[in-house]
């Protein structure tokens, strides 16, 4: 049997081509969005294999995969899940010509990585959701800490503890936050990286207000407060926003489900004098 006709080196051909192929494109793509003169044809020697995993390791850190360990064991299952696409390809085309079976191969390929890929797309979803939800509690916790008479530091220990406790996914970033700021980093540019490697922008907001409060010399606790109201407010719309949007949506089924069963009642006894009228109609 040639090289060409084995299905499980036509597999993972296809799985090299399809990994390799959507990184570069990926990474290719995100520089031409960060330089709108950057073209796709042009090389991305630049940056190379580095920057490609990097923009990796971001995005699977977005999606809560922050430990190594996690990180390696995603990559293998989705190489592995692209590599049983491919195979599962290969042997739908079936003894085909060569070329046909990498065809189905690559598609193969390609329909694990998307699937993986919105797996990866949902998680990250429903973590920057349930950060988005605990964001005004956990704020409501530091203002009740600072006007209870902790400092802002000791407040903000606090509340990292309690949502350690509730396992909150808030937890991991609070602490990361405690630490930059225990290496004389100052509370504004914490809140930034932090915003930066969540996409949460409730932590840009929060450092604007504590760098207000230093500057002005404003109560701490007010100011807090304030951007406690800000954040509620902020997710109170968008809860409108998803009712809306759910209502616009519960549309599709309705009238999928209604509309047949609306016209059969309307149409279904009409539909049946006519019969009987012509059935009539011939007998005479």
């Amino acid at each position: 049997m040639s090289v060409m006709e084995n299905p499980a080196l036509i597999a993972a051909a296809a799985t090299f081509c399809v990994v390799a192929g959507v990184g570069v494109l990926e990474q290719t793509a995100h520089r031409a969005a960060a330089r709108p003169e950057q073209r796709l044809w042009r090389p991305i020697a630049r940056r190379g294999l580095a920057g490609l995993r990097a923009d990796r390791r971001r995005r699977l850190e977005l999606a809560g995969l922050r430990t190594a360990p996690q990180r390696l064991t995603f990559t293998l299952l989705s190489t592995a899940a692209v590599l049983a696409g491919a195979l599962a390809g290969v042997l739908l085309a079936g003894e085909r010509a060569a070329v046909v079976m990498a065809a189905w191969a690559v598609g193969g390929a390609l329909l694990a990585n998307t699937l993986s890929r919105a797996w990866l797309s949902g998680q990250r979803a429903r973590l920057l959701a349930k950060r988005s939800a605990s964001m005004p509690a956990a704020m409501e916790l530091l203002c009740i800490g600072v006007e209870g008479g902790l400092g802002l530091h000791a407040a903000w220990q606090r509340v990292a503890d309690g949502l350690e406790l509730a396992r909150d996914p808030l937890a991991e970033e609070f602490r990361r936050i405690d630490l930059d700021v225990r290496l004389s980093t100052s509370w504004r540019s914490s809140l930034e990286q932090a915003a930066e490697r969540t996409q949460l922008a409730s932590f840009a907001g929060i450092g604007q207000v504590l760098e207000q409060a230093e500057q002005f010399g404003s109560e701490l606790s007010a100011s807090i407060k304030l951007g406690v109201d800000s954040l509620v407010h902020d997710s109170m719309q968008e809860l409108e926003e998803r009712a809306h949007r759910s209502s616009v949506k519960m549309l599709i089924p309705l009238a999928a489900c209604m509309l047949p069963a609306t016209l059969l009642l309307v149409l279904g006894p009409l539909l049946a004098l006519v019969l009987d009228a012509l059935k009539d109609a011939n007998a005479g």
